[in-house]
């Protein structure tokens, strides 16, 4: 049984971060659901560049870095 639950998971989140307790409720239930994507065609049809997921949490967190200073 994990320590938090969703809905606990979701009021933590809210506290240390700024979006809304259903947001964050939203992004916690689809952390058990494991995603592996085998069909690359998706790559024909879009033009963006696939990162890992570290490299998204890094660009995430560097845009909202930067809108804060863009704010201040």
């Amino acid at each position: 049984m994990p320590l938090l639950t969703p809905w606990l998971s979701s009021l933590w989140l809210t506290l240390v971060t700024d979006i809304d307790t259903g947001t964050g409720r939203t992004l916690i239930d689809s952390m058990t659901n494991e995603v592996i994507v085998r069909d690359q065609s998706i790559r024909d049809l879009i033009a963006i560049r696939p990162m890992s997921y570290d490299q998204a949490v890094r660009a995430a967190l560097r845009e909202r870095r930067e809108a804060r200073q863009a704010r201040s």
